[in-house]
């Protein structure tokens, strides 16, 4: 992680963030010295009123109030293409992949040797090919190459190359709810749409100033462990003490048909150790059909416990405590006919609206994972020359948004193929 950042601003520490990487990483308040949105404190009180407190990020765990760090660079967006010096790479856009070609070596285990393209065009690989193609397009990629379950591929008349059922399983997101608060007194300047945020500093970056991240109260915890059974996933990310919710409240509605006009704020309710399992499968064994996902989101009761709790202690803090009774008037509902989510909906109710319109936060993972399709050094098992490095490679979730994560899977990646061990372990002499 050290190796792929720069923590600019003020801020020095380099025990927990780099300082010589190519992502520019910057809290909020280190951003712009304009950028000091006017419910930074107020928030922070109410958090406080519910015995959440502040934590720094040098501290080594998310459990509490914590100021939202970005990869942004001056207000724009830094994608890794524009990070990572690329003058020594051959950029192929609106090139589709139909499938890995293989040969058969000495030790009869299929070698990857190069791309075949959906025009027909094959392109040889010099050393060994590496997938980055995310969550979603890697499993189907492998698929379509004959590397995946032998019944789906067989369905579809693939030559099976490796019969791997763990592609395109295990599938998680980290799933949210969204919501929409009208402000009490619009007037004060609160929100995005207000002329007293006007100044391009407060849109450099996500209008938000923290994220709180708390662990399911035990009682609750223990009542969704017992109903979710020999849920495997659920077992193991329901004991280590991590928090299992994120909450975002973000200056700007961000929602359909809600005018950025300062009356309302948006928030975000999302599960960091989402316990429910989806898969990607092949519509067709043509490489332009979209893969068939089926994300069976929602569908623990570890889930559900989470996000109802989250969704509560969210209505606590900006409609029951005495900071937050200050900043909103109420919830909005999402649409005509649903009433909106007060201190007095019950857990039918919070369920029933999560059910209506809660959405992903689209950080697909796990469809190519490690320890089952994947070895310790991201090769693909039963075939040689052929590695993955994207967000399918996590076995499960990391508990929290996996950008930072994603950038260290690929330094990893590179010093291991580079044969980079010892100085791996020492990035500020990489």
């Amino acid at each position: 992680m050290k190796r792929s950042e720069k923590l600019v601003g003020s801020q020095t520490d380099s025990q927990h963030h780099g300082l010589n990487g190519p992502m520019k990483i910057a809290s909020v308040s280190q951003s712009d010295p304009e950028r000091r949105y006017p419910l930074r404190k107020p928030l922070q009180k109410a958090w406080e009123e519910l015995g959440v407190g502040y934590v720094p990020s040098s501290v080594g765990h998310l459990a509490g109030l914590s100021e939202i760090h970005e990869n942004w660079d001056n207000g724009i967006r830094q994608p890794s293409h524009l990070a990572y010096d690329l003058a020594e790479v051959d950029v192929r856009t609106e090139t589709l992949v139909h499938r890995i070609i293989f040969e058969q070596t000495s030790s009869q285990v299929p070698h990857a040797t190069g791309v075949l393209l959906a025009d027909g065009r094959q392109i040889k690989a010099r050393n060994e090919i590496l997938l980055a193609t995310g969550a979603l397009k890697s499993p189907q990629l492998l698929q379509l190459s004959g590397i995946g379950s032998s019944s789906l591929l067989a369905s579809h008349s693939i030559p099976i190359v490796h019969d791997s059922p763990g592609v395109g399983a295990n599938l998680f997101d980290h799933f949210a709810l969204f919501q929409v608060f009208k402000l009490r007194d619009p007037d004060r300047g609160l929100s995005i749409g207000h002329p007293k945020l006007a100044s391009p500093a407060f849109m450099k970056g996500l209008p938000v100033d923290w994220s709180v991240n708390e662990a399911l109260p035990t009682t609750l915890l223990q009542q969704a462990l017992a109903a979710d059974g020999n849920n495997l996933d659920a077992q193991a990310l329901g004991k280590d003490g991590r928090p299992h919710v994120e909450t975002m409240v973000l200056y700007h509605p961000l929602a359909p048909g809600i005018p950025v006009d300062g009356r309302f704020v948006g928030s975000s309710i999302m599960l960091t150790l989402p316990t429910s399992r989806g898969t990607v499968g092949l519509a067709s064994s043509l490489p332009d059909d979209e893969p068939l996902i089926e994300p069976n989101y929602f569908t623990t009761a570890m889930d559900r416990a989470v996000l109802v709790h989250g969704a509560r202690r969210l209505l606590q803090c900006l409609t029951g405590t005495t900071a937050g009774k200050d900043i909103v008037e109420c919830e909005m509902a999402p649409m005509p006919g649903m009433a909106p989510l007060t201190l007095e909906s019950s857990t039918e109710e919070i369920e029933r609206r999560i059910r209506a319109i809660g959405s992903p936060h689209f950080h697909s993972a796990g469809t190519c994972a490690l320890g089952t399709v994947l070895d310790a050094e991201l090769n693909v098992k039963g075939v040689q020359g052929l590695r993955v490095v994207d967000a399918s490679v996590f076995p499960a979730p990391v508990g929290g948004h996996p950008q930072a994560t994603l950038y260290a899977i690929a330094e990893r990646a590179a010093a291991m193929i580079a044969g980079e061990r010892d100085e791996f372990l020492n990035p500020e002499k990489a």
